[in-house]
């Protein structure tokens, strides 16, 4: 418990309001990333597709096809890919009030009935022959939208895999799969680059591609077939506590004080990044749950953002689920436990799962016991 507490690392929250609100992400004014690129990211980058006119009655039996990209994804393993909370929630609960505040629970998306295609490795539509289908969809403990705020706290969720996934097919890369940290490193990063405001680079397929910024700035809607990346830079705790008050205030029309609307050390578990230089990389609807990776380690997942993504002039803030808060998933002394734990949801009827040791945090593990899937309300 006293390695969670040095975990337990404040940083800034998100929500939504007015005419700036919460997105799922994808990348504009992202470049193609060439074939030759060393960026280990994109190795273990993974595509999340929804399947088109395809029955769920018949999933089960077809070969994936490539669908429609809806979110991204971090491999752990071979039959674990780590994504955002929000990208496999179907919908969320009538506020429940927890701990002095109200939150909306998520209601997990079914394994059997919501299937969706994963796709490894691939830097084109090209190369996706190869996808797997999922098999069940599990989301941290405490991962709930802040009533009030609509910010998502402990955004961030697994999905097990019906198949292995691939190996990346890209020789310049170190791994196929996220490189492990231990608990004191996690915590070494978190503390170094929120220090430095680290430069972090994001991936993902946009949807989005610039067309003029004179008289007025327009985009078009056209999703590149190859990946894109783009660079952001990250800020310290105090200057993302600064903005998400101010801004909640802005949209609000009243200001937000820290214990009055919802608890913000307790719930903000993502950090704040913002444009580059004169890099004007942004994220947009469908690149939730990629990979961020700042100072040159897999630091976090893509969130949300808070900002006019029309905007070219000011910082455009945006946030990511910072991994420190997921240790269970990404800390080598959990990774043993972690697999024992989803043995039993693809390990064959007559192997009995070993023994599971206990977590230093909480356990994300039991969806069904926290977030039941109810009849219609």
């Amino acid at each position: 418990m006293r390695v969670f507490t040095l975990l337990v690392v404040v940083c800034c929250g998100g929500f939504s309001g007015g005419e700036d609100y919460f997105r799922t992400k994808r990348i504009i004014y992202g470049r193609a990333l060439l074939s030759s690129t060393a960026y280990d990211s994109t190795a273990f980058y993974v595509r999340l597709d929804s399947p088109v006119n395809l029955s769920w009655l018949f999933r089960y039996f077809a070969e994936p096809p490539l669908g429609f990209r809806f979110c991204g994804g971090s491999a752990l393993t071979p039959h674990v890919v780590q994504t955002a909370c929000h990208c496999i929630a179907n919908k969320w609960t009538n506020p429940i009030k927890l701990k002095g505040f109200f939150y909306k629970l998520p209601l997990v998306k079914n394994g059997w009935e919501d299937m969706i295609i994963i796709h490894h490795g691939h830097q084109t539509e090209e190369q996706m022959v190869d996808g797997v289908w999922s098999r069940k969809f599990m989301v941290h403990e405490d991962c709930k939208r802040i009533n009030r705020t609509n910010g998502i706290t402990h955004d961030y969720g697994l999905i097990l895999t019906r198949e292995e996934l691939k190996q990346s097919n890209n020789p310049n890369v170190k791994f196929s799969f996220v490189p492990l940290y231990t608990l004191l490193d996690l915590v070494r990063q978190y503390q170094r680059n929120m220090k430095q405001e680290a430069i972090c680079l994001i991936i993902g397929f946009g949807a989005y591609q610039y067309a003029q910024k004179t008289p007025e700035t327009k985009y078009i809607y056209d999703s590149p077939p190859v990946l894109q990346h783009g660079w952001r830079a990250l800020r310290n705790y105090w200057q993302c506590y600064g903005i998400t008050f101010d801004a909640l205030q802005s949209s609000y029309g009243f200001p937000f004080e820290q214990h009055h609307h919802f608890d913000y050390v307790r719930d903000a578990t993502w950090g704040c990044t913002t444009f580059f230089g004169k890099e004007r990389n942004l994220g947009a609807p469908g690149d939730s749950g990629g990979p961020v990776m700042c100072g040159g380690v897999n630091f976090a997942l893509m969130q949300s953002i808070y900002a006019d993504f029309r905007n070219t002039i000011n910082d455009s803030w945006e946030y990511i689920g910072l991994l420190a808060y997921s240790a269970f998933e990404n800390a080598a002394e959990y990774r043993e436990a972690m697999e024992t734990r989803l043995w039993q949801y693809w390990g064959t009827d007559d192997l009995i799962p070993p023994v599971v040791i206990d977590r230093a945090t909480v356990d994300p593990f039991h969806p069904d016991a926290h977030y039941p899937r109810p009849t219609e309300q």
